[in-house]
């Protein structure tokens, strides 16, 4: 009788151990399914961020192009301005000129 009782403490032990052994196992499939899963999410979210900067940077380079374009346009049309301000000026000028000249 203890001989069997010892036998069935014996494999009652060893089943326990077994769960011990499968539930560490278990325990490291999860942790290593996690580490995956984080692995993927930081990738995902270095993709979305590289996304987003090259977004922003596209977006700051119409922006700068834009920019450029109306300053050049405004520069043009204050040229153009200055140009025949100078032009009215000259005719003016020479005008006052040939007047002295020839009065």
């Amino acid at each position: 009788m203890a001989i069997e009782i010892i036998r069935e403490i014996k494999e009652a032990e060893e089943r326990a151990d077994k769960i011990v052994e499968d539930a560490k196992k278990k325990a490291n499939e999860i942790l290593e399914s996690a580490r995956k899963k984080r692995e993927e999410m930081r990738h995902e979210a270095e993709k979305e961020r590289e996304k987003i900067l090259q977004a922003s940077i596209e977006k700051a380079k119409k922006d700068a192009e834009d920019e450029i374009k109306k300053l050049q346009e405004e520069t043009e049309t204050r040229i153009k301005s200055i140009k025949e301000k100078g032009t009215k000026k000259v005719d003016s000028a020479v005008r006052k000129i040939f007047e002295l000249v020839f009065e």
